[in-house]
């Protein structure tokens, strides 16, 4: 199990794996951005300072994915997405495990992430490693689609690194 700091090299690794981990929610309304995202878009996303992308890979196979944008005083978590033949295997966990450490170097107060209402099986999981829901909301897309999600924080320790 090996993780990484993605480069600009990995853009279509990275759409290939979050629309593996994604197809299974295509028939979500509207449907996630996920699906429909370019690689330009995600090569724009990691030409940015304060954005980055993980890898995991299982013996050079790319198996993983997770975005993170740091802010104020936050690290904000978004598109985890594992493979669907490389679930159960804690490639999730490891990648959440990553961007904390990131956090923590960066001292940030806390890491954030949005959850898709209609897709709250994944709210347990944030939970175990000690998410809490912050706040329930409906947002408004780019292309004027409403989604509820849930706000999800883990608040880190202060000058804990």
């Amino acid at each position: 199990m090996v993780i990484r700091e993605a480069t600009e090299n990995d853009t279509n690794i990275i759409q290939q794996i979050t629309r593996e981990a994604f197809w299974e929610a295509r028939h979500l309304k509207p449907v996630t951005g996920a699906l429909k995202e370019k690689e330009e878009e995600i090569f724009q996303f990691l030409k940015e300072e304060h954005q980055a992308a993980f890898l995991g890979t299982d013996h050079h196979e790319p198996v993983a994915a997770l975005r993170c944008t740091l802010k104020e005083n936050e690290l904000y978590l978004s598109r985890l997405a594992v493979r669907p033949a490389a679930r159960g295997l804690g490639w999730g966990n490891a990648l959440l495990l990553h961007a904390e450490a990131k956090a923590r170097a960066h001292r940030k107060s806390f890491m954030s992430l949005k959850v898709r209402k209609d897709e709250e099986k994944h709210v347990p999981r944030y939970q175990h490693l000690g998410y809490d829901i912050t706040a329930e909301r409906t947002i408004t897309r780019f292309d004027g689609g409403k989604i509820a999600i849930f706000e999800m924080h883990k608040t880190l320790p202060v000058g804990d690194s």
